[in-house]
């Protein structure tokens, strides 16, 4: 979590996400965007993970809202690979399904 890092060390800036690495740059803006909430955070990796998880479902719940032809079906698999520990709650969330009107 290089993007955390530079949170916790102050050097991360707002900007534009360059296009040499645009989605590297991407999600260091969703970080800095949400700093003092992650920052504050009893474990700042596991909230720095929340937000990225929040702004990925955003994502996906805009671009189901704005298909057209409207998405029928879809199926959603994150992975996150972290060591956590036991107690933490979980990262889901059903507004996915309810956007792509499945539930």
């Amino acid at each position: 979590m290089a993007a955390l890092q530079l949170l916790k060390e102050g050097t991360l800036q707002a900007g534009e996400p360059d296009e040499i690495d645009f989605e590297e740059d991407t999600l260091k803006q969703i970080l800095f965007r949400q700093k003092e909430r992650i920052l504050q955070a009893a474990s700042p990796e596991v909230e720095a993970t929340r937000v990225i998880y929040e702004a990925i479902d955003e994502r996906m719940v805009l671009l189901l809202q704005k298909s057209n032809p409207p998405i029928q079906h879809i199926f959603e698999l994150a992975v996150i690979f972290l060591h956590l520990d036991a107690g933490n709650p979980p990262l889901v969330s059903s507004k996915i399904a309810k956007a792509s009107g499945i539930v």
